[in-house]
């Protein structure tokens, strides 16, 4: 008993938490994806995607695919009894997403619901939309049309699962949205909700693989499980009866990478996080920058490469990624946390950093952080020659987690000291060294 409660536990916070937290975000391009639309593209009915031909307003789908995704889809539209239609309305709106045109995605996404009212892809998709905009400023901004949808998504699939109808593809989608669900659960602090929804979804797309293998895409939430399950179980010596399948993890990360439908483009992503937990800052940064010419605009991806560049202390690359967020989404007040971080990083500009930890803490800052938000405000505020301010700070940072051992040294004494910018050391190709990013 004890061991499926780990296991429940371990697929809450990782298929949940990993592909939950992936699947609305970007991922790089590949031969299994639609190409990037061209600068300046809206992406409305009638326009030009990747340079191909028009997304057509009506059923009829030509996006101008590749020849060999063109291939693997009308391959897995016959296998998984899906209208070929519906697949390559999703691969649109997916690139939408990715390049964070978001009116664009949403079309695309009613647009299918429109014209397949029985698919649950249409709604699955308005889920990643309502989710990527509530990741990038990591809040709750659109709860009421992230709800919606979600409760739709599970009507249809389940409807469909009910019929004997393409088992395998609803099985898959109830899985996506299950694992979606789950991190949004633990997010709102509602920890058996969560765990539910993190083994259902891991169980749907055992389920989804098992009935068809042909079908590569659900391997991905599988081999995150199987990396992060050991990864967590190295680095907490209670979580039982665990051995090491990292490198079958990774293994199955590459095959959707390189075989999946639909996955190669979150597989990219999946491999970047792992990267990072094995100390490959470089090959990680290599992806990201990947990305960043992929999707310039895609605020998510702007932030993991600021924190990236913090790692290999090249604080001027941070600064551009993470004053790119605030061109491409003016109202993000998350980027000013990591403004904020890497100003105390290179020992810069304490004036600066008050007024950059000032403005998210006033934001509605996420619990997560707000505490070493607070922290950092009150030893700028400490260091400018601001006690009064400090001790405020460093008191609401201990209200807001008891369990920041910072905070409580703040409170107790304990004074920060002032520190020196170093010049940007140089870094080897091969080199892993960095401070770690927040």
């Amino acid at each position: 008993m004890k061991f499926r409660s780990s296991r429940a536990l371990i697929s809450c916070f990782i298929v949940a938490a990993v592909l939950g937290m992936t699947f609305p975000l970007l991922a790089a391009p590949s031969t299994a994806t639609v190409a990037p639309s061209s600068a300046g593209s809206t992406g409305a009915p009638g326009s030009t995607v990747g340079g191909g031909s028009p997304v057509a307003p009506g059923s009829r789908v030509d996006a101008g695919l590749p020849p060999a995704l063109e291939a693997k889809t009308l391959e897995m539209s016959a296998r998984l009894q899906v209208p070929y239609a519906v697949l390559v309305h999703g691969q649109v709106g997916l690139e939408h997403l990715y390049a964070r045109r978001y009116r664009e995605a949403r079309e695309s996404f009613e647009r299918l619901e429109r014209e397949h009212p029985t698919s649950a892809v249409g709604p699955l998709g308005r889920v990643m939309v309502a989710q990527s905009l509530m990741s990038e400023n990591l809040d709750f901004s659109q709860e009421e049309a992230y709800t919606r949808a979600y409760r739709e998504t599970l009507r249809r699939a389940e409807v469909a699962l009910d019929r004997g109808e393409a088992r395998a593809w609803n099985r898959f989608l109830r899985g996506c949205a299950l694992a979606v669900n789950g991190i949004h659960q633990y997010r709102h602090d509602k920890v058996l909700s969560a765990l539910q929804d993190g083994w259902s979804a891991l169980q749907d797309l055992e389920e989804a693989q098992r009935i068809e293998p042909a079908f590569v895409d659900p391997v991905l939430g599988l081999g995150l499980y199987d990396y992060w399950r050991s990864s967590l179980a190295r680095k907490y010596k209670y979580i039982p009866f665990v051995k090491d399948q990292r490198s079958e993890g990774l293994r199955k990360i590459q095959l959707a990478r390189d075989q999946g439908f639909l996955a190669p483009t979150l597989a990219r992503l999946a491999l970047v996080y792992s990267y990072v937990d094995l100390g490959k800052t470089d090959k990680a940064l290599n992806v990201t920058e990947e990305l960043y010419r992929a999707y310039p605009n895609n605020v998510v991806n702007l932030q993991l490469l600021g924190q990236l560049y913090m790692r290999k202390r090249k604080y001027e690359q941070a600064r551009n990624a993470y004053e790119q967020v605030l061109v491409a989404d003016p109202r993000n007040v998350q980027v000013y946390y990591y403004l904020g971080q890497l100003e105390f990083r290179r020992g810069g500009d304490l004036e600066r950093a008050r007024a950059y930890f000032n403005h998210y803490v006033t934001g509605n800052p996420q619990d997560s952080f707000e505490s070493v938000a607070r922290v950092r405000l009150g030893d700028a505020c400490w260091l400018l020659g601001d006690p009064q301010r400090a001790q405020q700070e460093w008191k609401l940072a201990a209200v807001a987690n008891p369990d920041y051992w910072v905070a409580q040294q703040r409170v107790q004494g304990k004074r920060p000291r002032a520190r020196i910018a170093r010049p940007t050391p140089r870094v080897t190709a091969t080199a892993e060294q960095g401070t770690p990013a927040p």
